[in-house]
Protein backbone atom coordinates (compact mmCIF):
# COMPACT_ATOMS: atom_id res chain seq x y z
CA UNK A 1 0.00 0.00 0.00
CA UNK A 2 2.80 2.30 1.01
CA UNK A 3 4.94 2.01 -2.43
CA UNK A 4 1.55 3.60 -4.43
CA UNK A 5 2.97 6.56 -2.13
CA UNK A 6 6.47 6.22 -1.23
CA UNK A 7 8.87 5.25 -4.59
CA UNK A 8 11.08 3.80 -2.16
CA UNK A 9 11.03 1.70 0.84
CA UNK A 10 10.47 4.18 3.84
CA UNK A 11 9.68 1.94 6.98
CA UNK A 12 11.98 4.01 9.17
CA UNK A 13 10.59 7.25 8.23
CA UNK A 14 7.52 5.91 8.50
CA UNK A 15 7.94 4.51 11.98
CA UNK A 16 9.68 7.47 13.61
CA UNK A 17 6.81 9.23 12.18
CA UNK A 18 3.62 7.24 13.33
CA UNK A 19 5.59 7.29 16.91
CA UNK A 20 5.81 10.89 17.24
CA UNK A 21 5.31 12.22 21.01
CA UNK A 22 2.00 13.17 21.78
CA UNK A 23 0.40 11.19 18.40
CA UNK A 24 -1.99 8.74 17.68
CA UNK A 25 -1.84 6.06 14.74
CA UNK A 26 -3.95 3.36 13.63
CA UNK A 27 -3.63 1.15 10.81
CA UNK A 28 -6.40 -0.62 8.78
CA UNK A 29 -5.87 -4.27 8.00
CA UNK A 30 -7.76 -6.40 5.09
CA UNK A 31 -7.69 -9.88 4.54
CA UNK A 32 -4.40 -12.17 5.54
CA UNK A 33 -3.52 -8.86 7.86
CA UNK A 34 -2.11 -6.91 4.92
CA UNK A 35 -2.07 -3.29 5.22
CA UNK A 36 -4.71 -1.30 3.57
CA UNK A 37 -4.65 2.26 5.22
CA UNK A 38 -3.16 4.33 7.83
CA UNK A 39 -3.23 7.36 9.58
CA UNK A 40 -1.63 9.60 11.94
CA UNK A 41 -3.09 12.47 14.34
CA UNK A 42 -0.28 14.69 15.66
CA UNK A 43 0.28 17.68 17.87
CA UNK A 44 1.34 21.03 16.32
CA UNK A 45 1.93 24.10 17.37
CA UNK A 46 -2.19 25.23 17.82
CA UNK A 47 -4.19 22.06 17.91
CA UNK A 48 -3.31 18.94 15.80
CA UNK A 49 -3.13 17.99 12.23
CA UNK A 50 -3.89 14.19 10.74
CA UNK A 51 -1.21 13.41 8.11
CA UNK A 52 -0.18 10.80 6.65
CA UNK A 53 -3.59 9.64 5.81
CA UNK A 54 -3.43 7.03 3.41
CA UNK A 55 -6.02 4.49 2.53
CA UNK A 56 -6.69 2.07 -0.74
CA UNK A 57 -9.94 3.27 -0.65
CA UNK A 58 -12.28 5.97 0.47
CA UNK A 59 -14.13 3.59 2.94
CA UNK A 60 -11.06 3.26 4.79
CA UNK A 61 -9.71 6.45 4.89
CA UNK A 62 -13.08 7.84 6.40
CA UNK A 63 -12.86 4.79 9.15
CA UNK A 64 -9.69 5.85 9.52
CA UNK A 65 -10.22 9.66 10.08
CA UNK A 66 -13.16 8.65 12.38
CA UNK A 67 -11.08 6.56 14.91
Amino acid sequence: MTRAHFPAPRPGFLARWMRQPESTALAALGEGGRLTGLGVLRRCRKGHKVGPLLANDPGTAERLLAG
